[in-house]
C-alpha cells in the first residue's frame, strides 16, 4: 500500500486555488457532441493537474517504485497452508507398469510431441512447494512441479524443520535441525513435473497451494518432439537422487483433500 500523502498547506499570498471545472454531457444526434465532451474531459484532466503540487509532479515516477514492488510480492507471494503436527499420508505413491493392450495407456500426441505412458501413477500427498513454468520447452506442456512428499514428510512438524524451495525445474532442501537425515526427505518426497491432461485439471492446478494435501492420478511417461528429438523421461524410482530422478506425470485427475485433515 503506498503511504498516503497530505495536502499541501495554500500560499497566503496566492489565495485558494479555482474551483474545480464542470462539464455537463448533451444528447446529441451527430459526432459533434462526442468530440464537444472529449475537449471537456480533456481540460478537466489538465486542470486537475495542474493545481497538484509541483514537487508531487516532478516526483510522481518515483511513486511507481513502491507500487511496483508491491505488486510483484503480490504476484510472486504463495499462499501456504498450515495443518496440525502429525504424519498425514502415510502411504506412499502407488505405480504399475503400463499394459500395452490397455487403450487407457495408448500415446498421446499434441502437435509434434508423443507423450507415451510408462506406469500407472497414483498418490496422495503433502504440496511441500508449487512453481511456475513459463519458458523452456518444457513449458509447453508443464506450467507447474509440485514437490510433493508422504510419510515424514507430510508432517508440520517436519516441514518446519526445513525450508523447501524450487527453481530452474529442481527441487531444494535445506535443513534447519540436526535430526532431519537426508535419506528420510528424499525417499519420501518428489519433484514432479506436472502435464494437465485437459483446462479441468490445470483450473484445478491454479488453485492449489503450498501445504495443500491433494490426490493425484494419472500415469508417469516420456515425452518425445517428433520434429527436433527432444525428450523427456520420467524418473520410475522413489529413491534416486540428482538429475533426470523426478517425475513427469501425465496428470488426469487432481482433488485437493486438504479439508479431510483440517482440525
Amino acid at each position: 500500500m503506498l503511504p498516503g500523502m497530505s495536502e499541501p498547506s495554500l500560499d497566503p499570498g496566492r489565495g485558494p486555488p479555482p474551483a474545480p471545472p464542470t462539464f455537463q454531457i448533451a444528447a446529441t444526434g451527430g459526432g459533434g457532441g462526442s468530440a464537444a465532451l472529449a475537449g471537456d474531459l480533456r481540460a478537466a484532466l489538465a486542470a486537475g493537474w495542474a493545481r497538484v503540487p509541483a514537487p508531487v509532479r516532478d516526483r510522481w515516477p518515483l511513486l511507481l517504485v513502491p507500487l511496483a514492488l508491491g505488486l510483484c510480492l503480490l504476484w510472486w507471494h504463495e499462499p501456504t497452508v498450515r495443518l496440525a503436527p502429525g504424519m498425514l499420508v502415510g502411504e506412499e505413491p502407488r505405480q504399475a507398469p503400463a499394459d500395452p493392450a490397455d487403450p487407457a495407456a495408448a500415446p498421446r500426441v499434441r502437435g509434434t510431441l508423443t507423450i507415451r505412458p510408462l506406469a500407472r501413477y497414483e498418490l496422495e500427498a503433502r504440496v511441500l512447494s508449487k512453481e511456475r513454468y513459463r519458458r523452456g520447452p518444457e513449458a509447453r506442456l508443464s506450467p507447474y512441479d509440485l514437490a510433493l512428499g508422504w510419510r515424514v514428510m507430510s508432517d508440520q512438524a517436519w516441514l518446519d524443520a526445513m525450508s523447501i524451495d524450487q527453481g530452474g525445474r529442481w527441487f531444494h532442501v535445506r535443513p534447519k535441525a540436526d535430526w532431519i537425515d537426508e535419506d528420510s526427505v528424499l525417499n519420501n518426497a518428489a519433484n514432479t513435473h506436472i502435464l494437465p491432461a485437459d483446462d479441468g485439471v490445470l483450473a484445478t492446478l491454479h488453485r492449489v497451494r503450498r501445504g495443500d494435501v491433494v490426490d493425484l492420478r494419472g500415469w508417469l511417461v516420456a515425452v518425445v518432439d517428433e520434429a527436433t528429438g527432444w525428450r523427456w523421461q520420467s524418473s520410475l524410482s522413489r529413491t534416486d537422487r540428482g538429475g533426470h530422478s523426478c517425475e513427469v506425470m501425465w496428470l488426469e485427475a487432481i482433488t485437493i483433500t486438504t479439508a479431510r485433515f483440517a482440525r
